[in-house]
């Protein structure tokens, strides 16, 4: 039976290496174990449960942080010493480790060629067919576009990405296409594509994927500081509907905050794991930003 993550994200200090409990009893002696990352891409969530577990647990991550490129983190572990570790990172991609000996050593250390090893980025045409469906990037018009394809072989557009605003970092239009859509084809897979919504990472404002309004699990692309978010999640889903204005809107259940969320289910079919993963496994990706929101057009140019 394959694990599953829970939607709740544990917090803790932004000020310290957090420190946190995995689920177990409480009456067992806990100790502590460093998880490296070395990778050369930020881990934006991370999962450790017991070999004997059947599910996941929680992300050992705190809600508003990654673990970036060359950091530790932390975690707290019961007696048991056969664990099971996941980690996700920026570009969807996922590292793995099964039956981990935490008791062998205090440490363990991600590195490059621990990356599931996923295809590069391909192109189709919009109108052909490959009898497969997912997210991926496409250059064939010119400029890096996230589409999506149905079973049949028919693709739409759903992001064209047009801005040159993170280009002096080395994240430019081609690269952020592909790990924005190699995220949504990951968290597709993996069932995390029911909403799209608003939340914050490392003190940014971010368009993120949720099973159910008001809980993000996993992050699409950052907004730049003078971009609204409201605003960006409504001209996002714009052209789903035909209509602006008329996306399906769903507020959070936590009652606190009017945290806007999208229904996208409709716009995808059911879930088919026989899509390609179309992602650049050399791409020194990280999360991108809009430069515009729609302008005038049928298409959303970021």
């Amino acid at each position: 039976m394959l694990k599953k993550p829970l939607s709740s994200i544990i917090t803790a200090s932004a000020l310290a290496i957090p420190m946190i409990a995995l689920s177990g009893s409480a009456t067992l002696a806990q100790r502590s174990y460093q998880i490296r990352n070395t990778t050369g891409h930020n881990i934006i969530n991370l999962y450790v449960s017991s070999s004997s577990s059947q599910d996941w647990g929680l992300d050992s991550l705190e809600t508003n942080s990654s673990l970036r490129n060359g950091e530790s983190v932390n975690i707290k572990l019961s007696s048991d010493c056969l664990y099971d570790i996941k980690v996700e990172l920026e570009d969807g991609r996922e590292i793995e480790k099964r039956q981990v000996d935490t008791c062998a050593s205090s440490f363990l250390t991600l590195a490059p060629e621990s990356i599931s090893d996923l295809p590069a980025s391909t192109t189709v045409a919009a109108t052909g067919s490959s009898g497969t469906g997912g997210f991926f990037c496409d250059t064939s018009s010119g400029i890096p576009e996230t589409r999506y394809q149905n079973s049949s072989g028919s693709s739409e557009v759903w992001i064209r990405w047009s801005s040159n605003f993170f280009s002096t970092s080395g994240y430019d239009p081609l690269s952020r296409c592909q790990a924005v859509s190699g995220r949504l084809e990951n968290y597709r897979r993996n069932g995390k594509l029911n909403y799209m919504g608003v939340g914050q990472m490392n003190g940014q404002n971010i368009i993120c994927t949720a099973i159910k309004p008001g809980n993000c699990l996993g992050l699409v692309y950052t907004l730049k500081p003078q971009q609204s978010p409201l605003e960006t999640l409504q001209q996002f889903m714009q052209h789903r509907v035909g209509v602006v204005g008329t996306a399906p809107l769903y507020e959070s259940e936590d009652g606190e905050e009017e945290t806007p969320f999208v229904d996208v289910r409709p716009f995808l079919e059911g879930n088919t794991n026989t899509a390609p993963a179309l992602v650049s496994p050399n791409q020194n990706n990280t999360a991108p930003s809009p430069e515009q929101l729609r302008d005038g057009g049928e298409l959303r140019r970021l």
